[in-house]
């Protein structure tokens, strides 16, 4: 499974358990955070959601 996320104007496509470097957020680094902006998730070949 994997999804494709918006963090400020940038967009990423992660699994579960990825690391990714985003622009400021206000978290210390290395520490764990959540994204609302889930743009759409997929399984194997199937869109799960979408949001537009």
């Amino acid at each position: 499974m994997f999804a494709i996320i918006k963090s400020g104007t940038q967009q990423f496509k992660v699994s579960e358990g990825d690391h990714i470097k985003v622009s400021l957020i206000s978290s210390p680094e290395g520490s764990k955070v959540s994204f609302d902006d889930v743009i759409m998730a997929f399984e194997d070949d199937e869109s799960l959601v979408s949001k537009v």
